[in-house]
């Protein structure tokens, strides 16, 4: 859909991590008709398959709890499997050989945090021992 209103590739990958935005991950298994494409960020949207539908956003009004200024919706990337924030292969880059699926911000080999748009659209910085979500993804673990 955001594609559909004028959005480019670029805005689906993080800068810091320039060599995720590839064909290969953008056209991710179109050989099998599955329209999924591998970006550098989680969205909490209904349907999206990195994330557990506990966490699907589907009320963009929040709830008195949990406003839409405080409710995450986009966030970068930051995973790790077994440990490494680096690189990670998972069985979802299967076939997409030399691409690094990893944290982009990285302190050496480390998590520095990510940026979080929220439902209401400011975008915040988080700082990675803030992190306090987590959750397995199909063998990476998320954390926001």
């Amino acid at each position: 859909m955001i594609i559909s209103y004028g959005g480019t590739r670029n805005i689906f990958y993080c800068p810091s991590n320039k060599q995720f935005n590839s064909d290969l991950t953008w056209g991710y298994d179109t050989n099998n008709n599955v329209n999924f494409k591998i970006t550098g960020y989680l969205w909490f949207v209904a349907g999206a398959n990195q994330v557990l539908p506990m966490y699907y956003r589907t009320n963009l009004l929040g709830t008195p709890e949990q406003p839409p200024s405080k409710t995450e919706l986009v966030l970068d990337d930051v995973v790790n499997l077994q440990g490494d924030y680096t690189y990670i292969k998972a069985g979802s880059l299967v076939g997409v050989p030399n691409i690094a699926q990893r944290t982009s911000h990285l302190i050496g080999s480390r998590p520095a945090g990510g940026n979080i748009m929220f439902e209401d659209t400011h975008v915040a910085w988080r700082k990675f021992q803030d992190m306090t979500n987590h959750f397995v993804g199909g063998g990476p673990i998320y954390q926001f």
